[in-house]
């Protein structure tokens, strides 16, 4: 079937919520970035069950439907909640597909993790890339750091417009009515301590993915990047691409930092092209 189910289960003592669509052993988990849900995966879920796999979209602990525990959430808490996800739900093996945020956590993941990944997407993922001591991390309009990560927690109707204005290309989608909707989510979504503790812990450093590129070839990898992302530019995703063995590049064009939401035929396409390399 290719409808999406919502669902919650208990991990660590934490509610995780998460849709799913497909069934089967081809398991593909769907980790998505900053401030946004399993919700961002809603074109894409129907599209690999269609293909045959069992999708999984966990909303991240911290945001949308998932607890939101008062602890300094980092990177690597939600490594480990993903790995505790797939052991209750006694997955085996998995592809993993993050994108922004996610993507520095399917990285950290498929690194070190006893869950045997056989394929990786990295889409959008240069913040899990360390940038130089000098770079000034709170400079809200210079790309090369990040986008600005304190950007990335809009308090105000006019930062939620700046925002999606970074996140697409596509300046049509940042109208009033989007902006509306997504200030709205903003305000009653509660994960603006969830981000500002990941961001913290970006701006110290932690946990980098650099280090770790050339481990990430053991898998069949994919960076996927768009040539107009604002927030984490061509030049990151080049770089992780770079730095991975044998790692495959797709370049996006006429899209920003969000091809799920901005461009999904054209995403699930390069996507299910990639997964029949990987689940043959």
């Amino acid at each position: 079937m290719n409808t999406i189910t919502r669902r919650e289960i208990d991990v660590l003592g934490q509610r995780v919520s998460y849709l799913e669509a497909g069934s089967g052993e081809r398991v593909v988990v769907l980790l998505h970035g900053m401030t946004s849900d399993a919700t961002n995966w809603a074109e894409t879920l129907p599209a690999l069950a269609s293909s045959g796999y069992r999708a999984i979209a966990p909303d991240h602990l911290g945001f949308g439907q998932s607890s939101k525990p008062n602890i300094p959430i980092k990177p690597r808490t939600l490594v480990d909640v993903i790995e505790s996800l797939l052991d209750v739900l006694k997955i085996g093996s998995v592809t993993l597909v993050g994108q922004s945020m996610g993507g520095h956590v399917a990285g950290l993941f498929a690194a070190d993790s006893p869950v045997p990944v056989n394929g990786l997407v990295l889409v959008n993922a240069g913040y899990g890339l360390a940038l130089s001591e000098t770079d000034d991390v709170r400079d809200l309009g210079h790309a090369k750091t990040r986008g600005g990560l304190w950007a990335l927690n809009p308090a105000t109707r006019r930062e939620a417009r700046a925002l999606l204005a970074q996140v697409f290309h596509n300046q049509a989608l940042v109208s009033d009515e989007n902006v509306e909707a997504f200030f709205a989510a903003r305000l009653g979504t509660g994960d603006g301590w969830a981000i500002q503790s990941i961001a913290e812990s970006w701006a110290r450093r932690e946990d980098m993915l650099d280090p770790l590129l050339e481990r990430l070839g053991r898998s069949a990898v994919l960076v996927v990047q768009s040539r107009h992302d604002q927030i984490t530019p061509l030049e990151l995703g080049l770089k992780i691409h770079d730095g991975i063995p044998g790692s495959q590049l797709a370049v996006l064009e006429d899209c920003g930092h969000a091809p799920p939401v901005e461009v999904p035929d054209v995403f699930n396409r390069v996507l299910i092209e990639f997964l029949s390399s990987v689940w043959v």
